[in-house]
């Protein structure tokens, strides 16, 4: 790892630049900032596949939870989609950055969540892990969030 230190005036601790790009804000807790994660070209591909299959955002529904008393939690429109659903490879690559960025192997990855907001909408309610005593059980659990705006 290339290291150029910088002082962080407010917590009096170095910030570490990484050869590819990290900037390593924190290690504990562990807080990446990744300029450029995604170029431009990358983001509308996504964006444009994505675009086709969004549909209103979903809520995982705990116990006495239903549809109807939940409906205003998220308004914004949302879908996933995997790498394998993605000819041009898009999601390949930014796999792979998030894999390297992470050090999680991609195989302990999960489908990527492309959300549209209008103005006004809200996606509350964010849950990243679930007890499954309260919301059954579950696919997989979060060990990591990844945020390309």
């Amino acid at each position: 790892m290339k290291e150029i230190p910088r002082l962080n005036t407010k917590t009096n601790t170095a910030v570490e630049i990484e050869e590819d790009g990290n900037i390593v804000l924190s290690w504990k807790p562990w807080a990446l900032y990744y300029p450029g994660f995604a170029t431009a070209e990358q983001s509308e591909t996504i964006i444009k596949l994505a675009k086709v299959h969004l549909a209103p955002s979903s809520l995982a529904l705990g116990k006495g939870e239903t549809w109807e008393n939940t409906k205003g939690i998220r308004t914004s429109s949302g879908m996933f989609m995997t790498a394998s659903e993605d000819k041009p490879g898009t999601l390949d690559l930014v796999e792979e950055k998030i894999a390297r960025a992470t050090m999680i192997p991609r195989s302990h990855g999960e489908a990527f969540n492309v959300l549209r907001y209008e103005i006004g909408q809200r996606y509350n309610s964010h849950y990243n892990a679930f007890n499954p005593a309260e919301y059954g059980p579950q696919k997989s659990q979060k060990v990591h969030s990844n945020q390309n705006c």
